[in-house]
């Protein structure tokens, strides 16, 4: 997931606070922002990569546009689209620019557990008592909805230092939540792949087609969630720093941190990405 950073506007500080000072050294605001931008375009190439290699590889846009692979094109679309606002947020501290980044942002969030949801549902049906399967529907229901809230909170008039702070609450209390979410749907994937593989090694044989796809699905999601959970502690070592803003060091920390979860992000779609082209590799290997 991509998980942005909100810092309060310069104008709710003093002129000479670390923000001003920050916002006055154009080269290391232009700097991030292009890093942003660059990274947008990043995603865009790997949206177009994917779509590429699909209609490629199968021969028909049909078997490009499936509902996951659907699924996948619009988290990455949502990503980049992220990383666009979150450019422009960083050169143009507005409320328009935070409206316009906290919907990117609750986009990429709920397609990437959209995603995760509808690639690991049948896998959890199979693992859990019914209950538990009913129970994550209306979780990712009620997670949905907590993704959405940053968006109300920024749009309604309020001082700027309670929208920033309930908006981080908010974000924090969704991320954390989708992550817990996803682990559980990371470990009946896992759990339920590993079985499969040593059942099928037992039945067909270790050269079967089937013990190279499941390991492969396992190992990708892993790091997909080692990458969610270094995003959402990048995201809090971020919002720690920007409470304590004290010089210009503070700020340069902050954009670091921002950058780096930036690039978990991108390291969880690159891997889902390259997880779907390896399967599909498999698939069609004679």
């Amino acid at each position: 997931m991509a998980t942005t950073l909100i810092l309060p506007t310069p104008s709710n500080l003093a002129s000479d606070g670390p923000i001003s000072l920050l916002q006055s050294d154009s080269g290391i605001v232009t700097l991030v922002a292009n890093l942003e931008g660059f990274l947008a375009g990043l995603c865009i190439c790997l949206s177009f990569g994917f779509i590429c290699y699909m209609a490629y590889s199968s021969r028909s846009l049909q078997a490009v546009f499936t509902k996951k692979n659907s699924i996948l094109l619009c988290y990455l679309l949502s990503i980049s689209a992220t990383f666009m606002a979150l450019s422009v947020r960083t050169v143009s501290q507005t409320k328009a620019a935070s409206i316009a980044l906290s919907v990117f942002a609750a986009l990429n969030n709920i397609s990437y557990l959209w995603y995760s949801f509808e690639r690991s549902a049948d896998i959890l049906r199979i693992q859990s008592p019914h209950w538990v399967y009913r129970t994550f529907i209306w979780v990712w229901r009620i997670t949905v909805a907590v993704l959405l809230s940053p968006i109300l909170i920024i749009a309604i008039p309020s001082r700027n230092e309670d929208t920033v702070f309930w908006g981080r609450v908010v974000a924090v209390t969704a991320c954390a939540g989708a992550l817990l979410f996803d682990a559980y749907l990371v470990h009946s994937c896992c759990q339920y792949l590993m079985n499969r593989t040593l059942e099928i090694i037992e039945v067909k044989g270790p050269d079967a087609k089937s013990t190279e796809f499941y390991p492969i699905v396992a190992r990708h999601t892993i790091v997909g969630a080692f990458g969610s959970v270094g995003g959402l502690a990048c995201y809090v070592g971020g919002m720690i720093v920007s409470n304590r803003l004290s010089g210009t060091s503070d700020l340069y920390l902050f954009y670091l941190l921002q950058v780096l979860t930036d690039l978990c992000g991108i390291l969880v779609a690159s891997t889902l990405v390259i997880m779907k082209i390896r399967l599909v590799a498999i698939r069609n290997k004679k």
